[in-house]
């Protein structure tokens, strides 16, 4: 198969729409705090449900299993008892949900990377990582 099919395209188009929407009104969702309105949380679920299918994708059924049973946790009264507002802000809308995780990561290796010219050889191994 030498091609994407339409579907992922849509996907992809719609996901960075959800991030893109962060981006853009990041000023008015900030300072919403964790009163996000309704066209927040929609983006926010569809965000997250796609994420989830990427990570389908990637890992398998399990992944789906083990973040589905974490989501129900929270949500249900037993447990934590947290409405799909606070859900869908912690998850989407956080530096500690899906955005800011990757973001962290990054800094991380950048990090690692800048420090190794502190060692012997390490020149070599920045040209190997960059």
């Amino acid at each position: 198969m030498n091609h994407i099919p339409w579907y992922d395209i849509v996907l992809a188009v719609v996901g960075a729409a959800c991030y893109f929407n962060y981006v853009i009104n990041l000023k008015s969702i900030v300072a919403m705090m964790t009163r996000i309105g309704t066209t927040e949380v929609v983006l926010g679920i569809i965000g997250i449900l796609i994420l989830a299918e990427c990570c389908r994708r990637v890992v398998g059924i399990p992944i789906l299993c083990v973040a589905t049973a974490f989501v129900l946790y929270a949500y249900l009264p037993m447990f934590a008892g947290k409405t799909v507002q606070s859900i869908v802000y912690n998850l989407f809308y956080t530096t500690n949900g899906v955005i800011g995780t990757p973001h962290q990561r990054v800094l991380h290796l950048h990090r690692a990377v800048h420090h190794l010219r502190r060692f012997p050889g390490g020149h070599r191994h920045r040209q190997l990582l960059h």
